[in-house]
Protein backbone atom coordinates (compact mmCIF):
# COMPACT_ATOMS: atom_id res chain seq x y z
CA UNK A 1 0.00 0.00 0.00
CA UNK A 2 1.42 3.38 -1.00
CA UNK A 3 1.82 6.15 1.57
CA UNK A 4 -0.77 8.41 -0.07
CA UNK A 5 -3.38 5.65 -0.10
CA UNK A 6 -2.50 4.66 3.47
CA UNK A 7 -2.79 8.26 4.64
CA UNK A 8 -6.15 8.67 2.91
CA UNK A 9 -7.51 5.47 4.47
CA UNK A 10 -6.17 6.44 7.89
CA UNK A 11 -7.93 9.80 7.63
CA UNK A 12 -11.16 8.15 6.48
CA UNK A 13 -11.06 5.70 9.39
CA UNK A 14 -10.37 8.54 11.83
CA UNK A 15 -13.42 10.34 10.46
CA UNK A 16 -15.51 7.19 10.97
CA UNK A 17 -14.33 7.15 14.59
CA UNK A 18 -15.52 10.72 15.07
CA UNK A 19 -18.85 9.79 13.49
CA UNK A 20 -19.25 6.85 15.88
CA UNK A 21 -18.81 4.23 13.15
CA UNK A 22 -16.32 2.27 15.20
CA UNK A 23 -16.52 -1.08 13.45
CA UNK A 24 -16.05 0.52 10.03
CA UNK A 25 -13.07 2.45 11.33
CA UNK A 26 -11.64 -0.65 12.96
CA UNK A 27 -11.90 -2.62 9.73
CA UNK A 28 -9.97 0.06 7.83
CA UNK A 29 -7.28 0.37 10.51
CA UNK A 30 -6.82 -3.40 10.51
CA UNK A 31 -6.50 -3.40 6.72
CA UNK A 32 -3.77 -0.75 6.85
CA UNK A 33 -1.97 -2.48 9.71
CA UNK A 34 -1.99 -5.79 7.83
CA UNK A 35 0.46 -4.20 5.37
CA UNK A 36 2.38 -2.00 7.83
CA UNK A 37 1.95 -3.22 11.43
CA UNK A 38 4.45 -0.70 12.84
CA UNK A 39 2.83 2.54 11.64
CA UNK A 40 2.50 4.45 14.91
CA UNK A 41 0.10 7.06 13.52
CA UNK A 42 -2.33 4.37 12.40
CA UNK A 43 -1.84 2.45 15.64
CA UNK A 44 -2.64 5.57 17.66
CA UNK A 45 -5.83 6.24 15.69
CA UNK A 46 -6.78 2.56 16.01
CA UNK A 47 -6.30 2.71 19.79
CA UNK A 48 -8.19 6.00 20.00
CA UNK A 49 -11.03 4.35 18.06
CA UNK A 50 -11.25 1.68 20.77
CA UNK A 51 -11.29 4.32 23.51
CA UNK A 52 -14.18 6.10 21.81
CA UNK A 53 -15.89 2.74 21.38
CA UNK A 54 -15.48 2.30 25.15
CA UNK A 55 -13.17 -0.67 24.72
CA UNK A 56 -10.40 0.63 26.98
CA UNK A 57 -8.69 -2.73 27.42
CA UNK A 58 -8.35 -3.16 23.65
CA UNK A 59 -7.11 0.43 23.32
CA UNK A 60 -4.40 -0.22 25.89
CA UNK A 61 -3.33 -3.35 23.98
CA UNK A 62 -2.88 -1.24 20.85
CA UNK A 63 -1.08 1.51 22.74
CA UNK A 64 1.25 -1.12 24.24
CA UNK A 65 2.42 -1.93 20.71
CA UNK A 66 3.29 1.77 20.24
CA UNK A 67 5.20 1.67 23.53
CA UNK A 68 7.17 -1.39 22.41
CA UNK A 69 8.09 0.36 19.15
CA UNK A 70 9.05 3.56 21.00
CA UNK A 71 11.13 1.65 23.56
CA UNK A 72 12.99 -0.17 20.76
CA UNK A 73 13.72 3.16 19.13
CA UNK A 74 14.84 4.58 22.50
CA UNK A 75 17.15 1.60 23.15
CA UNK A 76 18.72 2.10 19.74
CA UNK A 77 19.06 5.86 20.33
CA UNK A 78 16.55 6.44 17.54
CA UNK A 79 13.63 7.66 19.64
CA UNK A 80 12.58 11.00 18.28
CA UNK A 81 10.33 13.71 19.64
CA UNK A 82 7.71 12.27 17.29
CA UNK A 83 7.87 8.93 19.13
CA UNK A 84 7.67 10.79 22.45
CA UNK A 85 4.74 12.82 21.16
CA UNK A 86 2.79 9.72 20.10
CA UNK A 87 3.49 8.08 23.47
CA UNK A 88 2.34 11.29 25.18
CA UNK A 89 -0.83 11.23 23.06
CA UNK A 90 -1.45 7.67 24.25
CA UNK A 91 -1.14 8.91 27.82
CA UNK A 92 -3.49 11.81 27.20
CA UNK A 93 -6.07 9.55 25.55
CA UNK A 94 -5.89 7.12 28.48
CA UNK A 95 -6.15 10.01 30.96
CA UNK A 96 -9.25 11.30 29.18
CA UNK A 97 -10.75 7.80 29.40
CA UNK A 98 -10.03 7.60 33.14
CA UNK A 99 -7.25 5.02 32.70
CA UNK A 100 -4.86 6.82 35.04
CA UNK A 101 -2.42 3.97 35.69
CA UNK A 102 -1.86 3.53 31.96
CA UNK A 103 -1.66 7.28 31.39
CA UNK A 104 1.08 7.57 34.01
CA UNK A 105 3.06 4.76 32.39
CA UNK A 106 2.91 6.41 28.97
CA UNK A 107 3.74 9.85 30.34
CA UNK A 108 6.79 8.45 32.16
CA UNK A 109 8.09 6.86 28.95
CA UNK A 110 7.54 10.10 27.04
CA UNK A 111 9.31 12.03 29.80
CA UNK A 112 12.38 9.79 29.49
CA UNK A 113 12.61 10.69 25.82
CA UNK A 114 11.64 14.36 26.08
CA UNK A 115 12.35 15.51 29.67
CA UNK A 116 12.03 19.23 28.99
CA UNK A 117 8.62 19.15 27.29
CA UNK A 118 6.61 21.74 29.19
CA UNK A 119 3.25 20.54 27.88
CA UNK A 120 4.03 16.97 28.91
CA UNK A 121 5.14 18.15 32.37
CA UNK A 122 1.82 19.98 32.73
CA UNK A 123 -0.12 16.86 31.67
CA UNK A 124 1.79 14.85 34.25
CA UNK A 125 1.06 17.45 36.92
CA UNK A 126 -2.65 17.30 36.14
CA UNK A 127 -2.59 13.51 36.37
CA UNK A 128 -0.90 13.62 39.76
CA UNK A 129 -3.24 16.37 40.99
CA UNK A 130 -6.33 14.39 39.98
CA UNK A 131 -4.97 11.24 41.62
CA UNK A 132 -4.32 13.28 44.78
CA UNK A 133 -0.54 13.09 44.66
CA UNK A 134 -0.22 16.81 45.18
CA UNK A 135 3.52 16.85 45.94
CA UNK A 136 4.23 15.13 42.62
CA UNK A 137 1.83 17.51 40.87
CA UNK A 138 3.72 20.49 42.31
CA UNK A 139 7.04 19.07 41.06
CA UNK A 140 5.74 18.63 37.51
CA UNK A 141 3.97 21.99 37.31
CA UNK A 142 7.20 23.64 38.48
CA UNK A 143 9.10 21.80 35.74
CA UNK A 144 6.50 22.90 33.19
CA UNK A 145 6.94 26.60 33.97
CA UNK A 146 10.72 26.19 34.21
CA UNK A 147 10.86 24.79 30.66
CA UNK A 148 8.32 27.27 29.28
CA UNK A 149 7.79 30.41 31.34
CA UNK A 150 4.75 31.23 29.19
CA UNK A 151 2.84 27.97 29.69
CA UNK A 152 -0.33 29.63 30.91
CA UNK A 153 -2.06 26.35 31.82
CA UNK A 154 0.87 25.28 33.97
CA UNK A 155 0.89 28.61 35.84
CA UNK A 156 -2.85 28.26 36.52
CA UNK A 157 -2.41 24.67 37.73
CA UNK A 158 0.63 25.57 39.82
CA UNK A 159 -1.33 28.35 41.55
CA UNK A 160 -4.10 25.89 42.44
CA UNK A 161 -1.58 23.31 43.64
CA UNK A 162 0.20 25.80 45.87
CA UNK A 163 -3.18 26.80 47.28
CA UNK A 164 -4.04 23.18 48.13
CA UNK A 165 -0.61 22.81 49.77
CA UNK A 166 -1.24 25.92 51.89
CA UNK A 167 1.48 27.96 50.15
CA UNK A 168 -0.55 31.17 49.91
CA UNK A 169 2.31 33.47 48.84
CA UNK A 170 3.51 31.07 46.15
CA UNK A 171 -0.07 30.61 44.96
CA UNK A 172 -0.54 34.37 44.68
CA UNK A 173 2.69 34.76 42.68
CA UNK A 174 1.76 31.95 40.29
CA UNK A 175 -1.75 33.40 39.88
CA UNK A 176 -0.23 36.83 39.09
CA UNK A 177 1.94 35.25 36.39
CA UNK A 178 -1.11 33.43 34.99
CA UNK A 179 -3.14 36.66 34.88
CA UNK A 180 -0.24 38.54 33.29
CA UNK A 181 -0.08 35.95 30.51
CA UNK A 182 -3.85 35.79 30.12
CA UNK A 183 -4.18 39.58 29.80
CA UNK A 184 -1.36 39.78 27.27
CA UNK A 185 -3.65 38.51 24.49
Amino acid sequence: MENKEKSSLNNQAALYTLEGKYQKASDIFESILSTDPDDTAVLFNYGFNFLQWEKGKKAVEVFEKIIILAEKAFENNHMTNLHASVVEDCGTACYDAGLYKEAEKYFMIAEAADPENSILMNHMGVLFFVTERIGEAEKYFEKAVKYDDENIDAWFNLADTYEVLGKAEDSEEARKKFLELENRD
